[in-house]
């Protein structure tokens, strides 16, 4: 059997993949709920229509940590997951809590990066970073909430192609999209965003493009601290003040994070 390198891993995970077809039935709709004064329904952009709706026992929450730690090695496996198990001090059978198997621990990585961004967003660390200039404006806020985040990777970025092609499966899609997006709203409430119409919505459909396009990016930049791949970090989001007034459909943004997404990958030698 050929063994699977990092390239590989990422062209099974999009191999056949229709991503208008699949992504437009996942992304959460708006709800609409009372009246205004004028008598037409408001649109309600409630946190929690976004969530992934993952929430962790102790024990497991146990388990998937000690797994994590093992990734490094044993990358986003079976054996991780086990070696998790053991670690926490439980029988190997424990393992059937986590049905979704080694996609278990990407959640789990997703889902507590994002909410220790949320407490990163009320540190002195990130006063201080606001402070680094005298004028930090949303952009600067969106592009050091992208950096906090994806530093967060970098003790398994090697391994996260792996992670990028179990997010794709047909099962895992629906999860994996919904963690972007609730990502996306964090880092948009933590900069303050409090719009109401459509462009709360088409914001964060960017914002999620423009993180999973630099994530995948990140997967195989070689540069010194990463520095190739905060270029590339701002080159999407240069890009994105004028895509911002001229996505208005959903279909577009799908276009867009296509676009971004391919073309990273090809400009690292994928064939695709």
């Amino acid at each position: 059997m050929i063994p699977r390198t990092p390239y590989r891993t990422l062209r099974h995970g999009l191999r056949g993949y229709n991503i208008r077809a699949r992504w437009t039935p996942l992304l959460p709709s708006y709800q609409f709920s009372r009246n205004d004064s004028n008598g037409s329904p408001f649109m309600n952009h409630g946190r929690s229509s976004f969530s992934s709706g993952a929430t962790y026992t102790p024990e497991q929450a146990t388990i998937l940590s000690a797994a994590l730690s093992h990734v490094p090695t044993q990358g986003f496996t079976d054996s991780a997951l086990l070696m998790g198990v053991k670690d926490a001090g439980y029988l190997d059978v424990t393992t059937n809590l986590f049905p979704q198997g080694p996609f278990d621990i990407v959640k789990y990585h997703l889902v507590t990066q994002r909410e220790r961004l949320g407490e990163f967003a009320t540190s002195e660390e990130w006063k201080e970073v606001q402070s680094s200039k005298q004028r930090f404006g949303t952009t600067d806020k969106i592009r050091a909430l992208c950096i906090e985040r994806l530093r967060r990777n970098r003790n398994i970025i090697h391994r996260w192609p792996e992670a990028i092609a179990l997010m794709k499966y047909p099962t895992n899609l629906q999860s994996s999209t919904l963690e972007l997006f609730s990502l996306a709203d964090t880092m948009w409430n933590i900069t303050g965003d409090t719009t109401v119409d459509v462009s709360w919505y088409t914001k964060r459909c960017i914002l999620s493009s423009i993180y999973a396009a630099t994530e995948v990016y990140m997967t195989q930049d070689k540069s010194e601290s990463f520095a190739n791949t905060w270029t590339f970090l701002d080159r999407r989001l240069a890009d994105s003040r004028s895509m911002g007034t001229t996505i208005g459909r959903m279909g577009q943004y799908v276009d867009y994070a296509r676009y971004n997404i391919i073309n990273v990958l090809r400009s690292k030698g994928l064939k695709i």
